[in-house]
């Protein structure tokens, strides 16, 4: 039976300019979030000399940043000299782009308004939303969520949906990355499938490993090469513990019109992500939003809270 959250810890989103896309330390990640930035085929941080790659970097950096990022640290992850970056960074806060805060820089306001026009156009994250709704209702409150891929990379465009205990906790983490984790992303269903469905994500971790994250972390090479294998032909993953202590979570390919993944919508919590049934509720989520997707269902028109198939639910 699915212990659904009780009527004052129903689900919630939270707003769109409170998910992060990258996230990651502060000093150490911010130019591997810029290496591995949705389409970033793009020089290294420090060779792009024009005035937009410049400030990109910088955007970048903050953005995989957990906390206001120092200049210091802006200066180590963009590989720019100090001035400049002082220059770009003051000159971003000036216009909004980026706020100044206690101990150095962080993302502005005007990145909240260019979200909120890009979710506005973004028909994966907009189709999904009712679904994430039901997925935490009928999982008891824990954290739906839906990712887009983009270049390989598993990014955060729509606001998840969780109950109030996780309040908390959505807050304070940020959510995890290739940039946050690198190889070891591996270890979460969302991360699973987004090295599962990438030959060259998948060749490169299978080759040289991922450092455990926990006690549970399954990290011997074979088992890492037979856990992708599963999830690239199951289009499911599902791990308990292996990423965090106390956490689980389960996760399952969203395909376009045209069969190719084009996103992953999953669970995670310390409870409901682990049901027995949650494979089968996820992938009928995901089959759902695949078929609104390529029969262009519109999203913004009312409908009912839930929307998986009775026999879908989990018992």
């Amino acid at each position: 039976m699915t212990n659904r959250a009780a009527p004052d810890e129903g689900p919630h989103a939270v707003p769109t300019a409170m998910v992060r896309i990258h996230s990651g330390p502060a000093a150490d990640s911010g130019a591997a979030a810029a290496r591995s930035a949705p389409g970033a085929d793009v020089p290294a941080p420090g060779e792009d000399r024009t005035v937009i790659g410049r400030a990109v970097a910088v955007l970048d950096a903050v953005a995989a940043a957990t906390e206001p990022l120092s200049l210091a640290a802006l200066t180590a992850a963009t590989s720019l000299p100090k001035p400049t970056a002082r220059r770009i960074a003051n000159e971003l806060v000036r216009r909004g782009v980026l706020a100044a805060a206690p101990g150095g820089y962080r993302l502005g306001p005007r990145l909240d308004y260019y979200g909120s026009r890009a979710l506005r156009d973004d028909r994966l994250a907009a189709t999904a939303q009712p679904y994430l709704w039901d997925l935490s209702w009928r999982t008891g409150g824990e954290i739906a969520w839906c990712g887009t891929l983009l270049g390989g990379e598993l990014t955060f465009r729509s606001p998840p949906v969780f109950g109030h205990r996780y309040r908390e906790a959505v807050g304070a983490q940020g959510w995890p990355s290739m940039a946050m984790l690198g190889p070891s992303v591996v270890l979460t269903a969302g991360g699973r499938l987004q090295v599962a469905l990438d030959d060259r994500q998948a060749g490169e971790i299978t080759q040289r490993g991922c450092r455990p994250l926990t006690r549970h972390s399954a990290v011997a090479p074979r088992r890492l090469t037979a856990n992708l294998a599963a999830a690239r032909d199951a289009g499911f993953a599902s791990e308990q513990e292996q990423a965090l202590d106390g956490w689980c979570c389960a996760a399952a390919v969203v395909r376009g019109a045209d069969e190719r993944p084009v996103g992953i919508v999953g669970v995670t919590g310390r409870g409901g992500a682990a049901q027995r049934s949650i494979q089968r509720v996820l992938i009928a989520a995901a089959g759902g939003i695949a078929r609104e997707l390529r029969t262009g269902t519109s999203s913004d028109r009312p409908r009912p809270c839930c929307f998986l198939p009775e026999s879908a639910s989990a018992q």
